[in-house]
């Protein structure tokens, strides 16, 4: 254990570790251009293993775990705990303190979008790259969900279960990013909702995750001769499907994976100020009643002056406008290590600053020495 615990203590390894981050660094700017940011910042930073050609080789985050290993392995070494060398253990963890933040802030943070229509009420934010398919109630105003299949269980040919009903959901077609062409000749199969006037094709995933917009066939059963069928499922559709089963009124959609919060929004007002003579905003702001449990609020977001609550922020991302009335977009964050850095550079800044303090002063006493010695040959 030794052996292992000063070769991992070596120098080169964390040398060799950084060079690589480096290089991932480059790479991955480099590939932003065909694949866009949010790929290539999955392919070379948020991976542990990724192919560069045929060759399979470290991603970032196995890269980081090796830097982890070799610090903590270099604060392992009896030899290292020292006065003398204080500055350079503090510095240490510091570095350690800061490789754990990344952690948490890669495995528990949450990020997503907030879209509130003036006068709507919302209790969650979406996802920007998962999705789901969800039965619903359709209890009015806020259907509430009753069953969730998240991204990784939407699997063609995959049998989808609803705890509790005879209901059963065939994944025919699953495309990440498709296209909606109007059928021409109606194919003798059972169609219902959009499936009867349109069919859904693939198309070519778009750098950005937002811009693409997924879509499903599904082959619903069990649900009774009126509503069993072949339904289609497009992500940014105007209303779900409608469904009847059991006497009871329910919502089939495929959306943007929710993540909900423990209070709600409702958007009163919003305003924006143009520059003179161009319809291009120079500011807007969104005013809402925030609503957390018996308690209510009114608050305001505009740009640059986010709202926190919680553990949330809440920025004010952008806006629509239409006929039917005015919806903000908030981008929403939950970033559980947001803190971590700030602390983990100020303890690496006064591990540092003890170290070069204790350099000084060991020169310091040395240059004194040397004098002490120099006066008693002169004597």
């Amino acid at each position: 254990m030794g052996k292992v615990l000063r070769t991992l203590a070596r120098g080169e390894v964390f040398v060799v570790a950084c060079a690589w981050l480096i290089l991932l660094l480059i790479l991955g700017t480099l590939a932003q251009r065909n694949m866009g940011l949010f790929y290539a910042q999955e392919k070379y930073f948020s991976s542990w293993v990724f192919t560069l050609g045929r060759l399979p080789v470290p991603g970032g985050r196995a890269a980081m775990v090796v830097i982890f290993i070799s610090l903590a392995a270099y604060l392992l070494r009896s030899e290292i705990w020292r006065w003398r060398k204080a500055g350079l253990l503090v510095a240490h963890l510091g570095a350690m303190l800061l490789l754990v933040g990344g952690f948490l802030t890669a495995y528990f943070s949450q990020e997503g979008t907030m879209v509130i229509r003036e006068g709507e009420t919302v209790d969650y934010m979406m996802d920007t790259v998962r999705r789901e398919l969800a039965l619903q109630v359709d209890t009015g105003d806020i259907p509430s969900d009753l069953a969730v299949f998240p991204d990784r269980e939407l699997e063609v040919g995959r049998t989808l279960r609803i705890s509790g009903m005879p209901v059963k959901i065939e994944l025919l077609e699953y495309y990440r990013n498709c296209q909606v062409l109007q059928r021409h000749v109606p194919p003798g199969l059972p169609l219902r909702g959009l499936a009867r006037r349109y069919r859904l094709m693939p198309a070519e995933r778009m750098p950005d995750p937002s811009g693409n917009s997924a879509c499903a066939t599904v082959r619903l059963s069990g649900a009774g001769s009126n509503t069993d069928g072949i339904y289609g499922l497009v992500e940014n559709a105007s209303r779900p499907e409608e469904l009847e089963i059991a006497e009871r009124s329910y919502l089939l959609s495929l959306r943007p994976a929710r993540t909900y919060l423990p209070f709600r929004m409702v958007l009163t007002d919003f305003s924006k100020v143009d520059y003179p003579g161009t319809t291009v905003a120079k500011s807007y702001e969104s005013t809402l009643d925030l609503r957390d449990g018996e308690s209510s609020r009114q608050v305001i977001i505009a740009m640059n002056e986010p709202l926190r609550h919680r553990g949330y922020t809440f920025y004010q991302s952008s806006f629509f406008q239409s006929s039917s009335g005015e919806t903000t977009v908030l981008a929403a964050v939950k970033n559980h290590g947001r803190i971590v850095p700030y602390f983990a550079s100020l303890v690496m800044c006064i591990g540092l600053l003890i170290h070069l303090a204790s350099l000084l002063l060991r020169k310091q006493s040395g240059l004194s020495g040397s004098s002490r010695q120099e006066k008693r040959r002169v004597s």
